[in-house]
């Protein structure tokens, strides 16, 4: 397919309208599993855009956008995996945990990162969101266990996390665990307005930094993707974001991966910007919706 004729991810499922994400979350989980098992998932989906939509002091509403293409991206990878071993599709149980994991990376909740002290809004917000789960773990009567695996999905997805550090009860929870942190990757970096939310990102945490500085690091994001970011999809993560492909392919009859042709498309636009317009990278950064 010639590059003029590239769909964006918006022609699949408007990522604006929420509603549209879970159901395509549904129909591509129940082509190979009971509707009725999706119901917690539904039910994890909307009490975070919940929280999300609430007003907070200093950021106003929270952004829900990435964490549905997360969950979004996890989806497509099930279910590209599940047409490519239909003999051996994987166990619905951890593929419920799974989507439950990938709702709670975009907010780095029960990882690595959890401790940080970032505000009173970000430990109110992970607060309530603590407490969303545990209803819903209360009210589908999952196990500790499974709550465990849960909260260990969600550190796996953490960039700096070592597989080859972390036993798994089975082969079944180390591939679902690899996806979503794959789908971690391509749901926030496949985002439309992810370089704008990477800009606000830097305004924030780094408000020491002039002008230049911020340029900078934004040099260091492109060359971040492609020695490490793509290093980790291939080979820490066995290549798993691949099966989106499959999903593309068959569902769609789309013969390339959209996720990794939309990131690549941003990367190019960040870079275009930077060599040919430096002076005003800021408004340029702002994508229409």
């Amino acid at each position: 397919m010639k590059k003029t004729e590239f769909l964006q991810m918006s022609q699949l499922v408007d990522m604006n309208n929420l509603h549209a994400v879970i159901e395509e979350v549904k129909n591509n989980f129940i082509r190979f599993y009971r509707i009725e098992s999706f119901q917690a998932v539904r039910s994890l989906f909307k009490s975070i855009n919940r929280l999300c939509e609430t007003p907070r002091s200093s950021s106003g509403n929270l952004d829900f956008s990435q964490t549905a293409g997360i969950i979004l991206a996890f989806s497509r990878m099930v279910d590209g995996y599940n047409l490519e071993n239909k003999d051996d599709i994987l166990d619905e149980d951890t593929v419920i945990l799974g989507l439950m994991a990938s709702l709670l990376c975009r907010h780095c909740l029960y990882s690595y990162l959890e401790d940080q002290n970032n505000g009173s809004d970000d430990n109110i917000f992970q607060e309530e969101i603590h407490e969303a789960v545990r209803k819903i773990i209360e009210k589908y009567e999952f196990t500790e266990e499974e709550f465990e695996v849960i909260k260990n999905m969600v550190c796996c997805a953490d960039i700096n996390h070592n597989f080859n550090n972390t036993s798994f009860k089975d082969s079944t929870q180390k591939k679902i665990s690899m996806m979503v942190a794959a789908a971690d990757i391509l749901g926030r970096m496949s985002c439309r307005n992810y370089l704008e939310k990477l800009l606000k990102f830097y305004d924030t945490a780094r408000e020491d930094m002039d002008e230049y500085a911020r340029l900078k690091l934004l040099k260091k994001n492109i060359q971040h993707y492609r020695s490490v970011i793509m290093n980790r999809l291939e080979k820490d993560l066995e290549g798993f974001f691949k099966l989106c492909e499959v999903h593309f392919s068959q569902r769609y009859g789309i013969g390339y991966n959209m996720y990794v042709e939309a990131i690549d498309r941003q990367i190019e636009f960040l870079e275009d910007i930077i060599q040919q317009e430096p002076e005003c990278y800021r408004n340029r950064l702002k994508r229409k919706a």
